[in-house]
């Protein structure tokens, strides 16, 4: 490949001529991995000194509120390299969350486990705001997985990851003009999230009130205002003729499953229904819930969903609406059969006896309807800028931390 002028090749790829390649080894002053809580099993208190691990460290955020407590007894026992200072990195080098991490921004009396790594900062090389952006830079993620260890539970082990190379500018000043400049995006991405968040709330307590139960309203079972679409396809079912195909795999909470091509020899019976809502017979707690605008003529759906049809009782909508609240959410929990986690299905039968209130006036219900629809359409639109925002900011690490843009 030709480097254009004012550019280098280097063993960390193409950089500008002024920048260098370090080790993370190199860019820190020291990296010890947190207390084993197995054997040295701390005393957790109530209110006590924070113990942080890799879930209270992740998406560049130290978060303190999910944290578990020690006594100070147990604080005291540690030696000073286990008491953590601001400008450390907290680094999840084992499990779900490996490869992610964040920045100590405050001075705070806490320690930290087993599944972080604490990383400090050679400050006469690299700002800790840079560190944290390079830690959690699509480049160095790659390099971490590529180097994973483990056959369950992934990790890399110390060694390794003080060897792992990463270019940088060799100019504090350039260091700290890029951090500024993605610590801004990822406040802009900050503050929508947490607009977001209120807007669910919002959403949540409008609910609660519109859907109290008043004069005019009636309660009945699941299966007295819908049918239960019982004629589903395995995935399995022998390959003969193309059909649309709603498939869970591609299926993410309230968001349109991708249609598949799927296979199948079928019958009209097979066909879903036009005025379909389909509810995921997996994780009860959260259903998943679609009513799509248009069901493409000759669609069938895998046996993973449960498809109801309102009966006149009912419109669609409303029905939408009210498998959307914590109430339908606590009855489609009770409504399982089998083992915890992935084994766990709601069963159909148990599934019609569920209780569903509602207006027997069916203006009211599409008032209902329609107030919650408005609601679930700005949530979706402030969530579509949320994902762009989030890809905005990926494409500015690809083009800030490897100096193909200069912002000095």
């Amino acid at each position: 490949m030709e480097v254009k002028n004012g550019y280098k090749q280097t063993e960390a790829g193409i950089i500008p001529n002024d920048w260098i390649v370090k080790s993370i080894g190199e860019l820190s002053t020291d990296m010890l991995q947190g207390i084993n809580t197995a054997v040295d099993i701390p005393e957790y208190v109530v209110d006590g000194i924070p113990m942080l691990k890799a879930n209270n460290i992740i998406d560049g955020i130290v978060n303190f509120q999910s944290a578990d407590h020690i006594s100070h007894k147990t604080y005291k026992k540690y030696t000073e390299r286990y008491r953590l200072k601001k400008d450390d990195f907290l680094f999840s080098n084992i499990g779900a969350r490996l490869g992610t991490g964040s920045l100590l921004t405050e001075d705070i009396i806490c320690t930290f486990a087993w599944n972080v790594m604490r990383i400090i900062p050679n400050k006469k090389l690299v700002t800790p705001r840079y560190l944290a952006c390079l830690m959690n830079s699509p480049s160095l993620y790659k390099q971490i997985k590529n180097n994973e260890s483990g056959s369950g539970i992934g990790f890399v082990p110390k060694n390794i990851l003080q060897g792992l190379l990463i270019s940088l500018p060799a100019s504090i000043e350039e260091q700290t003009a890029i951090a500024t400049a993605l610590s801004d995006a990822d406040a802009l991405i900050s503050s929508l999230e947490k607009l977001i968040a209120k807007k669910h709330n919002i959403k949540q307590g409008a609910m609660q009130r519109l859907l109290q139960p008043k004069e005019g309203w009636e309660v009945k079972k699941l299966g007295e205002v819908a049918s239960l679409h019982r004629e589903n396809i395995a995935t399995s079912h022998t390959p003969e003729v193309v059909y649309p195909y709603f498939s869970l795999p591609a299926f993410d909470e309230n968001k349109m499953p991708v249609f598949e091509v799927g296979k199948n020899i079928l019958s009209g019976k097979y066909v879903v229904p036009q005025n379909s809502i389909l509810i995921s017979k997996l994780n009860p707690r959260i259903p998943r819930i679609w009513m799509p605008e248009i069901v493409p003529n000759n669609s069938i759906a895998s046996t993973e969903f449960l498809i109801f049809v309102p009966k006149p009782l009912i419109t669609r909508e409303y029905l939408f609406t009210f498998c959307c609240t914590p109430s339908f959410s606590t009855q489609m929990e009770l409504s399982t059969t089998g083992t915890t986690g992935s084994h766990q299905r709601v069963n159909p039968n148990d599934a019609m006896k569920i209780e569903i209130l509602f207006p027997a006036d069916k203006v009211v219900q599409m008032e209902i309807s329609s107030i919650f629809s408005e609601m679930n359409q700005e949530v979706s639109a402030l969530e579509a800028k949320l994902e762009k925002y989030k890809q905005i900011k990926q494409g500015m690490m690809q083009q800030l931390l490897t100096g193909k843009i200069r912002l000095l």
